[in-house]
């Protein structure tokens, strides 16, 4: 239209420059300017009409290609979305969350909690967390520890990590001395747990370190303390060839509070352990040990799913603390980060589970499973009765690997079907992708362990701590025969040059796959107990 209201001037000037006559000014044609106008109407309506439909194709194209990519994105498997290279970067980004070299309770957890807390805010999570208090042990003086005999008046003095060590959760003494007294059989009031000891005042107390003999090692170290013990040695049994134990000596009770003893323990060798008891004469024994329990507040870090029915949840848990003496990036910075970018893949693929899943990092795991089992003593029974499974990825990446999965089909009866079902599984994902596998105990020495204690039936995947590989395995896998699977487990070397990248993509694939099968149910609970076919 701009243009014809410009055109129409400059026509008349051109007549009125071109008249012979002055007096007869020509005038612009009716007709000629009527039809002028028509055409540019219609060539303005025609424009018009093509932008409009211009602007509709466009807005329909751009339906179409987010409808593709949204499909496109809701149709990409979980496992498919696992990239090795993210997987070691949150490995690298973990370990830089270390104080000290440690992301122990004391040291670098809160920092690693952050982490994964903010990561899972930035992706669209709500994340909480999970406050609980934990005694946390310190051997003050290390390999100062004192262990010695005097019968008929020779000294015997034996050596700390070889012979004797200090048991976690000991109390502290500086000589401690008394007579020895063994109640290392069956007949000594069942191994020292029944009834009162009244004969253990003032002395020190041999003890079996079985605790399938009688009751657990803290209820013999109490039994000891409240018959007047001044402390108490657990000593392995005959046959066992193990080094001297150090081995947690507390209590976990049913709200999730830990009990720890008051005097002296100290674990010996069976080789010692008999030496002890087949003296034919009085042995007198001085023990001094210094240790510390204090109070730490911890927490675990915890992420809901908003789609899924909360009476089928799927718990997918791995403990992200490590020990004081390093890291820990296999032990657990490897299941941790697994289940974390699994997480976030879940998000960003748009994935909407039928059944509910709670991602769970658990803290203080080296203190005895402490996060998990306060989860679950926490538990009403309405929320306990909520939960279908829980899924533990602790060490997934063991430089000198097998790849693990938990013995689900040794479960006790009321979990058998849907445990083994799990196992199953990941028995399934392996053989598609023509992977060797092991199928490992279920012993509960992970943060499945309180899951399965109140009949939650649970699984999980692990590549090996401080066993040896054996030749069969070595066959299957290759690696390093007669080395540990882990040879830097619990120690300062664990970090990010501690780890196996070929098999920590391998299990967390293994761990997406079991995942998404389990949350694309309709009815998950009737598909674990009915088992699968593999």
């Amino acid at each position: 239209m701009a243009e014809s209201t410009e055109k129409t001037p400059m026509l008349k000037t051109y007549f009125k420059a071109g008249a012979s006559d002055a007096s007869q000014e020509l005038q612009p044609q009716p007709k000629l300017h009527q039809r002028l106008n028509r055409r540019f109407i219609t060539l303005a309506i025609a424009i018009l009409v093509l932008l409009v439909a211009i602007v509709i194709i466009a807005v329909v194209l751009a339906v179409v290609l987010s409808r593709d990519s949204s499909s496109s994105s809701t149709s990409e498997s979980l496992v498919d979305s696992v990239n090795s290279e993210e997987l070691l970067q949150a490995l690298r980004e973990l370990q830089e969350t270390s104080i000290d070299n440690s992301r122990s309770v004391l040291n670098g957890y809160n920092n690693s909690a952050e982490y994964v807390f903010k990561e899972l805010e930035d992706n669209g999570y709500s994340p909480y967390k999970q406050y609980f208090t934990v005694p946390v042990f310190e051997n003050l003086r290390p390999n100062e520890a004192v262990f010695r005999i005097v019968v008929e008046g020779h000294n015997f003095e034996f050596a700390e990590t070889s012979q004797f060590n200090v048991m976690t959760y000991s109390g502290s003494c500086d000589d401690c001395t008394g007579e020895l007294v063994s109640v290392m059989e069956e007949g000594d009031n069942n191994y020292g747990c029944d009834g009162d000891l009244d004969n253990v005042e003032d002395s020190i107390v041999l003890m079996t370190y079985n605790d399938q003999k009688g009751c657990s090692l803290y209820f013999k170290a109490e039994n000891a303390f409240i018959g007047g013990a001044k402390a108490v040695i657990f000593g392995r049994d005959e046959g066992d060839t193990n080094g001297p134990p150090a081995s947690r000596v507390y209590d976990k009770t049913a709200t999730g509070e830990i009990r720890t003893v008051d005097i002296p323990a100290i674990g010996v060798t069976a080789v010692v352990a008999s030496q002890l008891m087949n003296y034919n004469a009085t042995v007198q024994v001085t023990i001094s040990t210094y240790t510390r329990v204090t109070e730490a507040i911890t927490y675990n870090v915890f992420a809901r799913t908003e789609s899924g029915t909360n009476e089928s949840t799927i718990v997918v848990g791995s403990h992200l603390d490590s020990v004081p003496p390093g890291p820990g990036i296999n032990d657990n910075g490897s299941g941790s980060m697994a289940n974390l970018r699994l997480a976030i893949s879940l998000k960003k693929l748009g994935k909407t589970p039928k059944n509910q899943i709670l991602f769970a990092w658990w803290g203080a795991e080296e203190l005895g499973l402490l996060g998990s089992t306060y989860y679950v003593a926490q538990l009403s029974e309405l929320e306990r009765s909520g939960i279908a499974l829980n899924l533990n990825f602790d060490m997934i990446a063991s430089p000198n690997y097998i790849r693990g999965i938990y013995n689900g089909s040794s479960a006790d009866e009321e979990i058998l079907a849907a445990s083994t079902t799990i196992q199953d599984l990941f028995i399934q994902y392996f053989e598609t992708n023509e992977l060797a596998y092991d199928i490992v105990p279920f012993t509960g020495r992970s943060d499945y362990g309180p899951f399965i204690e109140v009949n939650i039936p649970a699984g999980g995947l692990f590549t090996g701590a401080e066993l040896l590989k054996t030749k069969e395995q070595y066959e299957a896998y290759g690696g390093i025969v007669n080395a540990p699977l882990d040879p830097c487990y619990h120690k300062f070397c664990d970090n990010i040059q501690n780890i196996a990248a070929d098999v920590f993509e391998d299990m967390t694939r293994a761990a997406a796959y079991v995942i998404e099968t389990l949350f694309e149910q309709d009815d998950l609970r009737e598909y674990l107990e009915n088992g699968i076919n593999i």
